[in-house]
């Protein structure tokens, strides 16, 4: 059977785990695995012949890591040759004449420009090099596997593409939200990959096997092309000190199973997988039915992070117009200075206009247009997740652009133009990208409508003869001036017809051209689009800031019956009475709100590195303090930026586009901020990736984010050994070491650098931040003896008569009275207790009755997980599990989604739970008034960030509400929001990533005139936790406590 018979036929059976397995038989963590295999030649031949003698069919050769990126971190990028050869005779040998051999492409742990400092075609080449050393030895096949970005396995495509004609087979991982780490769905991976080329395209490591059944099912709608699945074996967790997967061969073969009825049909193992696992699978699917991959080339454009279905049928779409130069001078001028800054805003406008395709186009005179091209994708592309329509007239500058492109691009436009078909068409082959298709010829516009057709006709048989399909294809209805031509609109109508009824093609027009000349434009274009909708028009190329045109369309598809037209219109539409207007006025950003944000703010949320030293500057020149502008600007702005993160909204570009555009700012400002002051960093941190792992991304961006905040950061870098990593933090009097593993295989070295922290290793530290109840126990004492203030954020020390209790917005005097420890109290409690404190100082507090309700993530990230996996589970009609709440160690546990849980930890005797009994206890040590009568019940609710709590206290003599309110909005760390008229209160929504509480809804008790009824809102990670903590130990470094 040839390699492509047995790519077409299916099922496949692969290989499983190498890594996991290689270990077991000796390897050891940190080196470089390709020359501990050129060593130990017998492991992974033995390994294999397993594999081959359970039944797989492709054999995966472990040249993995073997770029020479990676060798050069163990200092062997000139043994490239030497190891990759010898990789591929080691499982040729393995393989015999019973299975085929792969080459094994991965990443290369750099990231690609602009994320980081790789130049696409300089990871091209690097996988050319590869490609090139094993070619010598001979492959059947290549794999490109485990990739986390939608470009980088673009880049390697297209270097085995350019290199040989093998066949390739390619699989992302996915996070559990669905997504890469770069924000790419798994349909998005599909079209993109399939389009350039790939013969099979799927998932691999990522998790196990029952979570990529909802992956398989995304993807099989889009895929002309076998799917490829490779789970681990299950989800690993940690025994003894060791990685350990429990998922039996069988349990195994039942879940693989499922992903080949899902729609996979190429299956194999990867983390924690062994032979017998696949002997299993094999033994299983042997003999399963694999229906024919069925043809659909769905037209679809995408970028890294959007998806855009184009249909017949479908919804009304605009191509955004306006980054186009032509007629722009301020945009002409920006260009030809190098700037980007209009180009991003155009984008973001349009984008948030209701665009669902931006085109771009960079010709003017006085620039070099390909280079500027590439910048210009570089900017949009990390600023809106739009799928791109190219827009020029030279070959070489839209193959430049179509190279670079993180998705499946529209190429705008390939005419009836011998010339230009025998350039272009090749070009959307090689990249997978879709076509406008223009009916011009070299004659000119067509004369009449069945001249038009005859150049479809042209266009799209040439098209065929490169190989795409007539679904790549978008006519150009070629829309010309009613002014000059009475019938001009007629024609495009009939045009439109004629694609839609006849050919099944999607159409597209420049809207704007039908009124060129005419007065009041916008009234023509609009009547034209009507119209042209009812004819079945598809898209046009407009100006999506025109409300007129934007409405009429939305109205249009809703009376047409077109799906999700009444959701899309009332979504656009105003409720209210609008004063409809051309393309002169801008929709606000709806994330900004009804506020007006600061530049500098703004700078941060975008990205924008380019104009933020700017604002800065004006900033500055206008009065504003350089600390204030950290605090009150770049502070919530990257707080921001984190909160879209979570939410989803962004993802690891936007993240460090952020964090960058922050770092700029800070840099600029800390000579400002040190000029004439004495002031101190604050608290200084040593960060690594431990032993044996040599990922850095997460750490990198932490390191970041920390020297931002004002942090001292040293960052030692990646595989570094835990008696390093203390000796660093004891010679630089680190408060806070920072750890990163990536690999399950790894995350044991993390306890490694805890045990190594013995107490000696206290000497010389001023404050030590502590979390962990055992830790805390241990070790805590034990800093102290050594001089060293411990702050505690466990449990451990609270109610110890001898230990501090401390808020310090509430109680602060009593922090100089440690003994060596202060502890942090709950965060229930934290938060209740600025909305006391007030109103305690005004009367005593006698009684207070209080409900909590606290967010998912004050289970920790699991709890997270399990409110997104249930919220998943039910709109997807499945029942949902429950596995954590209300506290993991209960016999029952309960859906928390759509749900409330009256019951947060343990019950106690009295029926209480432990949760409420620190509440009681922990508000009478904070006030201190043992007296005081704490009545409270802890819910957990829906949410994930932020708890929510309703107080009502009785004092000892009645206190005005005007008089609670004065008190409130002088008390520090604490914010007033209310004005029930307006609708003004907290809500967690908005408290999240903030560092004050919010208190609102005062009110008096109806029925006793010493009561006080309010409500108070705080993130409970900051302050009800990090914050507070923080807080405390500047309030020693003030007080020079030490």
């Amino acid at each position: 059977m040839t390699r492509q018979q047995l790519l077409q036929k299916g099922p496949i059976i692969l290989d499983g785990a190498t890594g996991s397995n290689l270990m077991a038989k000796g390897m050891p963590m940190g080196v470089c695995p390709e020359d501990w295999i050129f060593h130990h030649k017998d492991a992974i031949v033995s390994l294999q012949k397993a594999y081959v003698e359970a039944g797989t069919q492709i054999l995966y050769a472990p040249t993995f890591t073997a770029n020479r990126i990676k060798l050069a971190e163990y200092g062997m990028e000139d043994r490239l040759e030497e190891l990759n050869r010898a990789m591929v005779r080691f499982c040729r040998e393995a393989a015999g004449d019973s299975a085929f051999v792969a080459a094994d492409l991965t990443m290369t742990g750099q990231q690609l420009y602009p994320v980081g400092d790789l130049m696409f075609e300089d990871l091209v080449t690097v996988y050319k090099e590869q490609l090139q050393a094993i070619l010598k030895e001979g492959v059947d096949l290549v794999v490109i596997e485990t990739m986390m970005s939608l470009q980088e396995s673009r880049a390697a495509l297209l270097a085995v593409k350019e290199t040989c004609d093998l066949p390739v087979m390619i699989s992302l991982t996915y996070n559990e939200d669905g997504r890469t780490l770069y924000g790419t769905s798994p349909e998005t991976a599909m079209v993109v990959l399939e389009h350039m080329g790939a013969d099979v395209v799927g998932i691999n490591c990522s998790t196990g096997p029952e979570a990529m059944i909802p992956l398989v099912k995304a993807m099989v709608p889009y895929a002309d092309i076998p799917i490829l699945v490779k789970p681990n074996a299950g989800m690993p967790e940690l025994e003894q000190g060791e990685t350990v997967y429990k998922m039996t061969p069988e349990e195994f073969a039942d879940s693989c199973e499922k992903l080949m009825d899902a729609g996979a049909s190429v299956v194999g193992g990867c983390c924690g997988t062994t032979p017998a696992h696949i002997q299993a699978l094999t033994e299983r699917v042997k003999q399963k039915k694999i229906p024919q991959t069925e043809k659909k080339n769905r037209p679809v454009l995408t970028s890294e992070r959007g998806f855009v279905e184009i249909t017949v049928d479908g919804g009304f779409k605009v191509v955004g117009e306006r980054i186009n130069p032509t007629g722009k001078k301020a945009l002409q001028a920006e260009l030809r200075a190098g700037s980007m800054q209009m180009v991003r805003q155009f984008a973001r406008d349009q984008e948030i206009a209701g665009a669902s395709v931006l085109d771009v186009n960079m010709g003017t005179n006085g620039i070099d247009e390909k280079a500027m091209m590439l910048e210009a994708i570089y900017e949009v592309t990390s600023t809106v997740d739009l799928p791109l329509c190219i827009d020029t007239s030279y070959v070489d500058v839209m193959e430049a652009a179509l190279r670079i492109y993180p998705g499946r691009a529209l190429i705008n436009s390939i005419s009836c133009e011998k010339e230009k078909m025998e350039a272009l068409l090749p070009i959307a082959k090689k990249y997978g990208a879709m076509f406008v298709l223009l009916p011009l010829s070299q004659a000119g516009l067509p004369k009449d409508l069945e001249e038009k057709k005859e150049h479809i006709k042209t266009v799209l048989q040439a098209a065929r003869e490169v190989g795409l399909q007539d679904n790549d294809a978008i006519v150009d209805v070629l829309v010309t001036t009613v002014g000059a031509n009475p019938t001009a609109a007629l024609e495009c109508f009939e045009t439109i017809a004629y694609c839609k009824e006849q050919l099944h093609l999607p159409t597209i027009c420049g809207l704007s051209n039908i009124s060129f000349g005419m007065p009041q434009r916008t009234f023509v274009n609009t009547a034209f689009l009507n119209v042209a909708l009812a004819k079945g028009l598809t898209m046009a190329i407009a100006n999506p800031s025109q409300e007129m045109l934007m409405y009429t369309a939305f109205a249009t598809d809703l009376l047409l019956g077109k799906e999700w037209a009444s959701e899309r219109y009332l979504g656009a539409v105003p409720a209210t009475a609008v004063k409809v207007v051309g393309a002169k006025e801008e929709k606000q950003d709806a994330d900004a709100g009804a506020k007006v944000v600061h530049p500098i703010f703004s700078c941060v949320v975008k990205g924008d590195k380019e104009s933020i030293i700017e604002e800065v500057k004006r900033a500055i020149d206008a009065g504003v303090q350089p600390a204030d502008i950290i605090e009150e600007y770049l502070i919530p702005g990257i707080n921001q930026v984190g909160t879209y993160y979570d939410n989803k909204k962004y993802f690891l570009p936007q993240l460090i586009a952020g964090a960058n555009a922050m770092k700029e700012a800070m840099e600029y400002l800390e000579p400002l901020l040190l000029s004439g002051k004495d002031e101190e960093a604050k608290a200084t941190v040593v960060i690594a990736t431990v032993e044996g792992d040599i990922h850095d991304i997460g750490k990198n961006l932490v390191v970041l984010m920390l020297k931002n905040y004002g942090y001292r950061v040293f960052d030692m870098g990646k595989d570094v050994p835990a008696e390093a990593i203390v000796k660093k933090a004891m010679e630089e009097h680190a408060q806070v070491i920072g750890l990163s593993a990536l690999m399950t295989t790894t995350m044991m070295r993390m306890k490694d650098v805890v045990e190594e922290a013995k107490p000696e290793s206290f000497e010389n530290i001023d404050i030590a931040l502590f979390a962990g109840g055992s830790i805390s126990k241990t070790l805590a004492p034990e800093a102290a003896k050594r001089g060293a203030i411990v702050i505690d954020n466990s449990s451990a020390f609270r109610m110890d008569p001898e230990v501090p209790l401390v808020v310090p917005e509430v109680n602060p005097e009593d922090i100089l009275k440690h003994k060596g420890i202060i502890a942090n109290p709950n965060c229930s409690t934290i938060i209740m207790s600025l909305g006391l404190k007030p109103l305690h100082d005004i009367s005593p507090i006698r009684r207070v009755i209080v409900s909590t309700y606290q967010a998912v993530s004050g289970a920790g990230k699991e709890g997270i997980e399990e409110l997104e996996n249930q919220v998943k589970q039910y709109t997807a009609g499945e029942e949902m599990t429950a596995n954590l709440l209300p506290t993991g160690s209960a016999p029952k546990h309960y859906p928390v989604a759509f749900n409330l849980l009256p019951q947060i930890d343990v019950f106690l005797e009295n029926d209480y739970t432990k949760e409420e009994m620190k509440m009681v206890y922990e508000t009478q040590k904070i006030l201190h008034d043992e007296t005081i009568q704490v009545v409270p019940t802890t819910v957990r609710v829906p949410v994930y960030r932020s708890h929510s709590e309703s107080v009502l206290v009785e004092t000892a003599e009645p206190v005005s509400v005007e008089a609670f309110k004065v008190a409130c909005e002088k008390f520090p760390g604490l914010q007033v929001k209310d004005n029930p008229a307006e609708q003004i209160y907290p809500m967690p929504l908005y408290t999240s990533n903030q560092n004050d509480c919010e208190i609102g809804r005062i009110r008096k008790d109806l029925y006793n005139d010493n009561g006080m009824n309010f409500w108070i809102v705080g993130d409970q990670i900051r302050k009800g936790a990090a914050l507070n903590a923080l807080q405390i130990a500047e309030y020693l470094v003030e007080k020079q406590a030490f």
